[in-house]
């Protein structure tokens, strides 16, 4: 007789992962957004794993769309690219880190502490905070 045996299941980060997931723009989809999504992205013939990745992080300019989409040079044309962007930013609602980097982004810079050296930070500590 054969006993199957199960792989030793390591404890999921779960505090991280739902942290993780607060700052996403798929914390604030209904099933409602997600069903209206799903229906606006038929004619954009998406596998399952575009679709999901989309949903996730809410790609809304060319390169990140690009970069989610399977040869999306290949697959869309320009204009093609551009309703399906349209189609993404009125179907799914922005997360709580789009509008805040938004608002950093309009900021003013920070002059950067004088001395230069690794404990200034500069712009990589700006940019990790």
């Amino acid at each position: 007789t054969h006993t199957h045996t199960h792989p030793i299941l390591l404890p999921f980060p779960l505090p991280q992962t739902s942290e993780f997931l607060k700052k996403r723009p798929c914390c604030v989809q209904s099933p409602e957004i997600i069903a209206n999504f799903l229906q606006k992205m038929l004619p954009f013939q998406l596998t399952k794993a575009e679709k999901l990745m989309i949903l996730n992080d809410r790609p809304v300019t060319v390169p990140e769309v690009t970069l989610t989409i399977e040869d999306c040079q290949e697959r869309f044309s320009d204009e093609t690219l551009a309703d399906l962007i349209r189609a993404i930013k009125e179907t799914l609602p922005e997360g709580p880190d789009t509008a805040r980097n938004r608002t950093t982004a309009a900021a003013p810079a920070v002059p950067a502490a004088r001395g230069g050296g690794a404990q200034s930070g500069g712009a990589a500590a700006a940019a990790a905070a």
